[in-house]
Parts: structure tokens; sequence; C-alpha cells
């Protein structure tokens, strides 16, 4: 998402500096950003509290000079230094999450500090994130703005040429997921089991690695499924993936707005989700997909078996997802976005 808006952000009034706290090894920001609109710099964080990235960021941000800075996850607080000593800067900072899941309980007693005191501004990207910036810090819901995270449309597309839906009148499952416990992959693997006793014909996709990888193999093995199971790793080629796919599957606990749906509807697959977080917000049991209840062992895998034996439903929620999402265009974030920062340069001064 901070790719996509740092790429699409109107050049001719913004300079963009996109700054990660981690290692340029690994990364695949350089690969994916455009180097003539935004700079991107690394800033080698270690694991945990870094102090010396407190430091870092403030002589990145001396240097840069910025009328706004807009920040990330726990970014936000290696902000705040620079922040303290830079008042009459705008800073807004997007929450992923529900509040209180949304970083380490002192971090969050920290942020709210800050959004009492109209230091920092909080962007919701759902409307049940941004209730619960409301209820969890006790502020307006007129002084948070509401804004999706959205997706490249251009990008993410379905491939005309090689659409083969139900090839061999198999149903093609995936899922796009770090392997953590907010994700629950431990209840798909679960429910695709259950679901394969009654349609043989099923294989699932999983895309994502995390520190549950382990067990996730395990939980494979344990319900021998290995031969319907693929699991892909980390890849910079999603989309290959969802084209190759049905159906997209997610089993999270909670969420926040997943970039992974819209990325799936846009390419033009029926959805099966949980009906957490901002899911609701861009997917309509019956529509677009299936939306079932967190952590439903049974509404899950009968929601596979209902989709899987019903070609005629999917491919009617294939065509309304790929509709649906393009009133989630990278552009019209961008835009919003825009007007956020003008905003704040307009109360600063």
């Amino acid at each position: 998402m901070v790719i996509d808006l740092a790429n699409n952000i109107d050049s001719k009034n913004f300079e963009v500096y996109l700054i990660s706290l981690y290692s340029k090894k690994n990364n695949v920001y350089e690969d994916l950003i455009d180097e003539d609109r935004v700079r991107l710099i690394y800033l080698n964080k270690k694991s945990g509290i870094d102090v010396k990235t407190f430091i870092k960021l403030f002589n990145e941000l001396k240097k840069i000079k910025p009328s706004v800075i807009h920040t990330h996850l726990n970014a936000a607080i290696y902000s705040i230094p620079w922040k303290v000593f830079n008042a009459n800067v705008g800073w807004i900072h997007t929450i992923h999450n529900e509040a209180s899941k949304e970083m380490p309980r002192l971090y969050l007693g920290v942020m709210k500090l800050m959004y009492k005191r109209g230091i920092a501004t909080p962007i919701a990207i759902s409307n049940l994130i941004k209730n619960s910036i409301k209820d969890y810090y006790g502020i307006s819901d007129k002084i948070i703005p509401l804004i999706y995270n959205c997706i490249d449309t251009k990008y993410f597309k379905p491939n005309h040429d090689n659409d083969e839906m139900f090839k061999n009148n198999v149903t093609k499952l995936c899922c796009v997921a770090r392997f953590s416990y907010q994700k629950n992959h431990s209840l798909l693997l679960e429910a695709f089991s259950i679901a394969l006793k009654q349609v043989s014909d099923l294989e699932l996709t999983l895309v994502g690695d995390g520190e549950l990888r382990t067990e996730i193999e395990e939980k494979i093995v344990a319900l021998s499924i290995g031969d319907k199971v693929k699991l892909v790793g980390n890849t910079n080629n999603v989309v290959k993936y969802l084209q190759q796919s049905d159906l997209f599957i997610l089993s999270s606990r909670y969420e926040g707005l997943p970039l992974s749906v819209l990325e799936a509807m846009a390419t033009g697959l029926g959805i099966i989700a949980p009906e957490v977080g901002g899911i609701p917000d861009v997917v309509s049991s019956g529509e677009e997909g299936i939306l079932v209840k967190p952590n439903d062992l049974q509404s899950l895998s009968s929601a596979i078996v209902t989709l899987a034996t019903n070609h005629q439903l999917l491919s009617r929620m294939k065509e309304n997802a790929y509709r649906k999402s393009k009133d989630f265009d990278v552009k019209i974030m961008s835009k919003l976005y825009e007007e956020e920062y003008h905003t704040c340069v307009k109360l600063k001064n």
C-alpha cells in the first residue's frame, strides 16, 4: 500500500521520500518503487527497540525538512523525537488494524497522547477501524478521516489469455497471507480437509511465509492433505498465483482491510473470508463472495463446498468482485491522501 501510494502521488505537487526502518537486504522495495518519483532510504534497524534508529531517523528528517510525515505501524514511535522539535510539521498515521491490536501496549499509550493533543492525525482504513480508533483512544470520529486501502488495478487483473477456470473440474483455492496467529491458517487447513471429504477435486495454494511455517507444515501432514496443498513461500509475483486460481480464501481472526482480498477481487476471484475488520466494506456476502463468522470451522468448510459445487454461482461472484475492485483503485486513494497532506500543511501554518 505504501509503495503504491508513493508511486502515485502527484510528483508536480509533492516530493516524496520513502524511509524504511529496516535493511536493504532481502527487500523488494527497489524493484517496485518508481525511482523517478521517490527517493528510498533504509535505516538498517535491529530487532526490538533500537535507539540508534531514533537517531538515524531524526537526522534523515532533519536533512529532508518535510512539510508532512506519514507513518505506518511501529514506525510512528521512532518519529516522535523529531516531531517534538518540529511542531509546525503535519503528521498523519494510517492505522491498518483494530486500534488495540496495531502496536504493543506501551506504544499505544504514547500514540493516544499524540492524538489527544492533536499532534498526529489517525487515518482509518475501514469503518470498523474508525470505530475502534474512536472507542480505544477516546477521540471524536470527526477528526478521524476514512481512506480505504487500495490497489493498482492495472497490475492486478484477470489473465484472460489463460482463463481456464475449473480446469479438469478442479477448483483451485488460493490464500495470500503471512504465517501468523492472526491469519489462522490452522483453521483454514482443517476446513479445507473437511471440504475435501465432500468435494475431492480441490487444490489449495498458500502464498506467504512466517513464524508458524513449521506448525503449518506439520498440520498438513497430520491431516494427510499434502497432495492437495502447495506452499509457495514469499514471492514478488503474487498476481501469477491469483490468476491461476478460481477462489480466494482467508481465515483471519481479525483484520484491518487486507490488500490481498482487493488484489484477488481485481484478479477476478470469488472470495471466502471472515466477517472482520474492513472486509464487509468491500465484500457483500452473496455478491462478491461468502463472508463467514471468524474462527467458525463449519461455516468456512461449508462455504468452500458451496462454491466448489456451484460453478454458476462462483462465476457470478467472480464477475461481481472484478467490477467492485474498480472502486478501490490506487488513484482514488492517492488523491484522498494528497488532500490530507494539504490539510495538514494548512492547519500547521
